[in-house]
């Protein structure tokens, strides 16, 4: 059983309004790779439309802005530091390797260097239509859109055009399980015991600031909302895949804000998971 102890604090509002992205007409005949722009948010790839997708790296630094840039809009390049973004009225997000350097506003750093590798060799060998990616499916940049916590980048690869699709697919199906190799070893590394069976996570907050509820999430989805203390969760980590997870904990003000937040990896291991 492995318990969590979480209280970061700092305010996110919820309730910003924000304009509605235009849903684009489908997405067959192309790999979809998404970026979850959050601390260890999930990069992943699909070769399904978005039903199913593999984990090829993580975001260590998610971005918070844009710059002015000569980056053609809705159009992924590569620049002298790694890769650009083009976004509506002259905007632009970059993404590059994480080396533990600050990171600038505009920036999006990932790792490890194979993620980033194979996003490079989608922009330099693919035709890719950079978007944004809900629960409804992509949709496209609008003008003047900003990265906000939680948003899911999307990148479209068009696979019935390019020469090239078999080696992009051999790119990102690589990747995945570099990606998987890549997070045992570091598991390893901490010497920590993995998880396996039941795993409480119980969130904790400071005195001074009591939350009226407590969001719990497992690789980017909500699983558990509480709203009275005990404020914790228990699950059965045999329901999920083996490897490597991020559970998340919000608190919630009263007024809606986030006053407090982790993110946290764990290594799940039970040999014979039921998850999928």
């Amino acid at each position: 059983m492995l318990s969590i102890a979480l209280c970061l604090s700092f305010r996110i509002s919820l309730a910003e309004a924000r304009p509605e992205p235009q849903r684009t007409a489908k997405t067959d005949g192309i790999a979809l790779v998404r970026i979850r722009n959050s601390r260890f948010g999930a990069i992943e790839y699909s070769s399904d439309t978005g039903q199913s997708w593999l984990l090829i790296g993580r975001v260590a630094v998610p971005a918070i802005g844009t710059s002015a840039a000569k980056t053609p809009s809705g159009s992924l390049t590569k620049s002298s530091n790694g890769l650009s973004i083009g976004i509506p009225t002259s905007r632009r997000i970059d993404i590059r390797l994480d080396n533990g350097a600050r990171t600038p506003p505009d920036t999006l750093s990932v790792y490890p260097d194979t993620c980033m590798a194979t996003l490079t060799t989608l922009a330099t060998q693919g035709t890719v239509m950079p978007g944004l990616w809900s629960s409804r499916g992509a949709a496209t940049l609008y003008s003047g859109y900003s990265p906000a916590p939680h948003d899911y980048l999307l990148l479209s690869v068009d696979l019935k055009t390019a020469s090239t699709s078999d080696t992009l697919l051999e790119a990102l199906s690589r990747a995945a399980k570099d990606y998987a190799e890549y997070a045992s070893k570091r598991h390893k590394a901490t010497g920590k015991s993995a998880t396996k069976g039941y795993i409480t996570v119980t969130a904790r907050f400071p005195v001074n600031e009591p939350p009226t509820s407590a969001t719990f999430l497992l690789d980017g989805r909500t699983v558990a909302i509480i709203n009275r203390p005990p404020y914790s969760v228990r699950w059965d980590s045999r329901d999920w895949a083996d490897g490597e997870h991020l559970i998340e904990v919000r608190s919630i003000g009263p007024n809606g804000t986030i006053l407090s937040q982790t993110h946290t990896l764990i290594y799940v291991a039970n040999g014979s998971a039921r998850g999928g």
